[in-house]
């Protein structure tokens, strides 16, 4: 099972700020900008925790009204995230995506088959994906995220991937080379892995860290 890779690449920071990922959001939500809801230790729910950690997910959190998903966004008087762009049913075939993760990989010195693994776990390579919480495509980029990630439109496949490619490359020299940490940092933000000092101890991100690393074996 591979745990380490040696990174040496630089990712391209300049003019632009690297924010941590909120990933679905597991609490009970009720109304358009009032979440409820705390950390399940026993489940292992990592959401809250990184909304507290993360000043960017508290931004990030009320970026759709608070809604748990599209519809209940739309009916409480909130944004659906695919208009937001105008894009919706955006298509893309396998030999471009193969073009894309290839040219991201180059880009940014991360591995092509961690890249479509974290893909593949993310969003099963669905540039339309939208998750309850508003994280958006292929890779699963937070608006504000992507934003500091350069990605204008992060429906679109290239800029998603290449956003992502850019956030992992990151994460990758933020903790030399450690696979599981920067997995741990994509899926539950760095600040979970400062305070546990290590991988979360949050079923949602251990699950996650398995699925990547089996999808990049396999």
């Amino acid at each position: 099972m591979i745990t380490r890779i040696q990174y040496t690449g630089q990712a391209e920071t300049a003019g632009t700020r690297l924010v941590n990922k909120q990933k679905s959001a597991s609490g009970k939500m009720a109304g358009a900008q009032t979440v409820q809801g705390k950390l399940d230790g026993e489940t292992g729910k990592a959401d809250f925790s990184k909304l507290l950690f993360d000043a960017f997910r508290e931004q990030n959190r009320t970026f759709f009204g608070g809604a748990a998903n599209q519809s209940a966004a739309a009916g409480a008087g909130g944004v659906n995230a695919s208009s937001l762009w105008g894009k919706q049913g955006v298509s893309v075939s396998d030999t471009e995506l193969d073009r894309i993760f290839e040219e991201a990989s180059k880009k940014y010195n991360v591995p092509l088959a961690l890249l479509k693994a974290v893909a593949k776990a993310e969003s099963n390579f669905n540039p339309n994906d939208v998750s309850s919480a508003g994280a958006i495509g292929i890779m699963q980029l937070m608006p504000e995220t992507a934003k500091g990630l350069g990605v204008d439109n992060p429906f679109d496949p290239e800029q998603n991937i290449m956003g992502g490619a850019k956030y992992l490359a990151d994460k990758l020299k933020m903790y030399n080379g450690d696979v599981e940490l920067a997995l741990a940092a994509y899926n539950a933000g760095s600040g979970n892995v400062e305070k546990y000092g290590g991988v979360p101890p949050f079923a949602e991100t251990k699950n996650y860290i398995k699925k990547v690393l089996s999808y990049m074996e396999s």
